[in-house]
């Protein structure tokens, strides 16, 4: 059971509300990582915290407002941002939604679903798994997810 430490902070004239929790601090507008109605981790924003109650409701990135959702500050699907979402330059490690230039050219989303020292095994979102390939983790190929989509 995890313990819900609620700390309110006020700036100047405005009141700036701050969640805490073991799995970190929050506030309006952060990003952070939250797993998904699909279970998949992806990049969302704060849009209103709810200090007593230890929630949020969030935005997720490149996505419609149709997705907004309330998540659990202190649960499991919430986490600090770029925990398990890549970043480039950061880590890739299984599970993260990334876009990968596939062999004819195109970017597509695609997840990281295999590991090895040099490379990772990548699967391309709607394909099947015959598509799947192993990618050289250095490879300009690989990028963040949403890259080019608007913020």
């Amino acid at each position: 059971e995890l313990e819900l430490d609620l700390d309110l902070e006020l700036e100047g004239d405005e009141d700036a509300a701050r969640v805490t929790t073991a799995r970190g601090s929050f506030e309006d507008g952060e990003r952070l990582d939250v797993l998904d109605r699909g279970l998949v981790w992806s990049e969302a924003e704060i849009i209103k915290l709810d200090v007593l109650r230890g929630t949020a409701l969030v935005a997720y990135l490149y996505r419609d407002s149709s997705h907004n959702e309330v998540v659990d500050l202190g649960g499991p699907r919430v986490a600090l941002h770029h925990t398990h979402t890549y970043k480039k330059g950061g880590a890739l490690k299984e599970g993260m939604r990334v876009e990968v230039k596939d062999p004819r050219g195109k970017w597509m989303e695609a997840q990281v679903i295999g590991e090895e020292c040099r490379a990772v095994l990548i699967h391309y979102k709607g394909l099947p798994h015959k598509a799947d390939e192993w990618v050289p983790r250095t490879s300009r190929r690989i990028r963040r997810f949403g890259h080019k989509k608007r913020r």
